[in-house]
């Protein structure tokens, strides 16, 4: 579900409500310095799509579903909830972001990526979309092939290399398939956090 100002409502019922939470952020890149531009989340009832993106390509089909930053924020009352558990395939990167728009991180996270290291350490391929596999779920890859199709990217000489280095833009990918990639990766990361525990237990 696409949030926008007249349905924020809701989620933060359906928040209020949940104790096992996926999270993912979108950011325009994956450097430290890249920013957030929106957040995807799922509970068991639904999955849901904050997009905060006011590049032009999306202003023209999709104005409604832009929301102010400040949004953000009325989600801390769940993250700081300790009742509640948040899980994400790579927290430190997610947190870090939230961080970046000032929001404090969940208080009480699942890092699906690190307890797959620590559950089954026999395999260097810990990305997403090897461990969704694993866990019979299919990782939706049309951004990467939408950035490679129509060459969303810069490719600068990076300082200490030799060779130049792909600076992928999401931000440009377009807003329905960003959104549908995003609530997939937050159902998988819930997905793949509640077998897990379940095998811890």
């Amino acid at each position: 579900m696409v949030i926008n100002e007249q349905n924020f409502h809701v989620l933060i019922a359906d928040l209020e409500n949940s104790y096992d939470i996926g999270y993912d952020t979108e950011t325009s890149g994956l450097g430290f310095h890249d920013r957030l531009f929106s957040l995807a989340l799922a509970t068991a009832q639904n999955s849901y799509y904050l997009n905060f993106n006011d590049k032009a390509d999306h202003l023209g089909q999709y104005p409604h579903t832009i929301l102010p930053k400040s949004y953000l924020g009325r989600l801390q009352f769940a993250m700081c909830d300790k009742e509640k558990l948040w899980h994400s395939h790579n927290a430190g990167f997610d947190n870090q972001k939230l961080e970046l728009e000032g929001i404090k991180p969940p208080q009480n996270i699942h890092c699906t990526y690190v307890a797959e290291r620590l559950m089954r350490n026999d395999s260097l391929d810990l990305t997403l979309f090897a461990v969704a596999q694993k866990y019979g779920h299919t990782k939706d890859e049309r951004v990467s092939a939408y950035i490679t199709e129509h060459r969303l990217y810069t490719q600068v000489m990076l300082p200490g290399k030799e060779r130049k280095e792909k600076i992928l833009h999401y931000d440009r990918v377009p807003f329905k398939i960003m959104a549908e990639y995003g609530e997939t990766d937050a159902r998988i990361h819930r997905a793949i956090g509640l077998v897990q525990r379940a095998v811890y237990q």
